[in-house]
């Protein structure tokens, strides 16, 4: 006897005492073109994870903000504002995080001529606001892909530096966890956030999300 598979409807009635079942998230209330306004509905999730990307990205700032109060930076001193010369936009204060094998090994810093091997003794240190060199377009413009999981691809081998042979089985594995569409779409953000820091790997990023696509689709949500 064939077995049928359940069909999940793509949206449920939001309930505020309840929230959204697990596999859906919550879309916000909203006016639509023809100004009828819309209700929160649970929807149907198209990635594995329990948050939108909106929720991720505020959890990502809030954690960010915490950091830097941890060391005594205000929202005055986060938050100051600085004419940067043509050719450079500014770069916000923001604490980074050394790992223990970095503290261990240590890390190569270059200023000017001079390069050397620095080891920090502490855990984190603040890296203060200052003008970077702008390697996108023109000014800075606004911020239109979420902030990035790190890791995920990685955890399962995957390395824009290896063999197509060895990206593509990496990719099948990364996969059978976040889904063909998920892939697709980490592959397509890193691809287009990196296609003026580093063009060469965007072209690989580009190529495999595309062999993604061919090989490994239909691209579809869970």
């Amino acid at each position: 006897m064939a077995q049928t598979r359940k069909i999940y409807p793509r949206s449920l009635p939001y309930n505020a005492s309840k929230g959204c079942p697990s596999g859906y998230h919550k879309r916000m209330t909203y006016k639509s073109s023809s100004g009828r306004v819309v209700p929160s509905r649970c929807v149907k999730a198209t990635t594995v994870y329990a948050n939108t990307s909106k929720e991720f990205k505020r959890g990502v700032t809030q954690k960010a903000a915490r950091r830097l109060k941890s060391h005594g930076m205000t929202n005055t001193t986060v938050n100051v504002r600085k004419a940067c010369p043509p050719g450079k936009i500014l770069r916000k204060a923001y604490v980074r995080r050394f790992r223990t094998n970095i503290r261990e090994r240590g890390y190569t810093v270059k200023r000017g001529s001079q390069v050397y091997k620095a080891y920090p003794r502490a855990t984190s240190t603040v890296v203060q606001a200052a003008c970077i060199k702008d390697k996108g377009l023109p000014g800075k413009g606004p911020q239109e892909i979420a902030p990035l999981r790190k890791g995920e691809l990685m955890k399962h081998g995957y390395s824009y530096r290896k063999s197509d042979l060895d990206r593509h089985e990496a990719l099948r594995k990364a996969a059978k966890e976040f889904g063909a569409l998920g892939i697709y779409r980490k592959l397509d953000a890193v691809a287009k956030l990196s296609v003026r820091a580093a063009p060469r790997a965007s072209a690989i990023f580009k190529k495999d999300r595309n062999w993604v696509k061919r090989r490994l689709g239909p691209l579809k949500a869970f």
